[in-house]
C-alpha cells in the first residue's frame, strides 16, 4: 500500500510537471510579447494542444516583429523627406498639441520651444482667423487655404484634416508656402 501511495505520488508529480512546463512556456512567450520582443521563440515546442499555442505565437511574433520592422522603415523615410522639404509642415493633434514640425517651418516661424506652441493660438498671432473647432466639430474634410501676410513674407497656408480609423478627424497637417 506504501510503495502503491509513493509510486502513484511520484507519477502524478511527473504528469504535474509534463502538463506545467509547456504552459510556462506560453507564459514567458506572453511575457516577451508584453516587454516588446516579438523574436522568435527557440524554445521546442512540446506535441498537442500546447505545443501548438506555442508555434502560434511564434509565428505572431514573427509576422509582428516583420510589422514593426517596416513600419519603423517607413516611418525614417517620411521623417527623412519631411526634413528635407523647403516647404513648412506642422501637424496639430485634436488637443491642439503640436505633434510635428520640420526644419523648415521652424525657420520660417522663428520656433525654437515646440512644446509651447497650440493650433489656435499659432493661428492667432499670425492673424489668421481659423481655429481647430472648425476641423473638429464640423467635420471639416476640406483643404482650408489662407494668405498670411507676416510682414516680411507673404505665405500661403493648406490645413487639411486628417483622420484615424473611426473616421473622426484626429489633426489637421498645415502646409505653408
Amino acid at each position: 500500500l506504501l510503495f502503491g501511495g509513493i509510486s502513484s505520488l511520484l507519477a502524478g508529480l511527473f504528469m504535474a510537471r509534463q502538463a506545467v512546463t509547456p504552459l510556462r512556456q506560453v507564459a514567458k512567450r506572453a511575457e516577451k510579447f508584453a516587454e516588446g520582443n516579438y523574436e522568435p521563440s527557440l524554445d521546442k515546442a512540446p506535441d498537442g494542444e500546447v505545443g501548438e499555442l506555442i508555434k502560434s505565437l511564434n509565428r505572431i511574433g514573427t509576422v509582428m516583429n516583420n510589422s514593426l520592422k517596416q513600419i519603423n522603415t517607413d516611418k525614417h523615410k517620411v521623417e527623412v523627406i519631411l526634413e528635407h522639404i523647403n516647404n513648412g509642415i506642422m501637424a496639430f493633434d485634436i488637443n491642439q498639441k503640436l505633434i510635428h514640425i520640420n526644419p523648415a517651418a521652424k525657420k520660417l516661424f522663428g520656433i525654437s520651444d515646440e512644446s509651447s506652441v497650440t493650433f489656435d493660438e499659432f493661428f492667432k498671432k499670425l492673424n489668421t482667423d481659423i481655429c481647430m473647432a472648425e476641423f473638429m466639430y464640423l467635420g471639416d474634410t476640406g483643404v482650408e487655404e489662407r494668405e498670411i501676410d507676416s510682414g516680411k513674407n507673404h505665405i500661403k497656408a493648406s490645413l487639411v484634416p486628417f483622420k484615424m480609423d473611426n473616421d473622426k478627424v484626429a489633426g489637421v497637417i498645415c502646409v505653408f508656402e
